[in-house]
């Protein structure tokens, strides 16, 4: 299992943790990062094989230190009204070089 560096204010949903753990990875939440600075994202991501987030300078900084990119496609859960849940439908891993392999709950 390799580490990924789970960056968002949220913890990684149900959803989220059972397709990554199905890909082999295991989400460690390090909380957000200034989506501006991308000193501060670098340090955030160095030490873990693999990163998701939202912010695209995250995946830019990601792609650009060789790192695996998880990209997840979630979904909202919650009706109308209701407080705002998100679950996920798809997870997408892409390797440096390598075709994206799809995972799916």
């Amino acid at each position: 299992m390799h580490k990924c560096a789970f960056v968002s204010r949220h913890q990684p949903n149900s959803d989220q943790i059972k397709l990554a753990t199905k890909a082999g990875f295991i989400l460690v939440p390090v909380g957000d990062v200034d989506a501006f600075d991308d000193l501060a994202i670098f340090a955030a991501i160095q030490p873990y094989h693999a990163v998701c987030g939202v912010h695209p300078l995250v995946a830019i900084e990601a792609c650009a230190h060789k790192k695996t990119w998880l990209q997840f496609n979630n979904v909202k859960r919650s009706a109308e009204g209701e407080p705002v849940e998100f679950g996920c439908s798809l997870l997408r891993v892409i390797e440096d070089g390598e075709d994206p392999a799809d995972y799916t709950l």
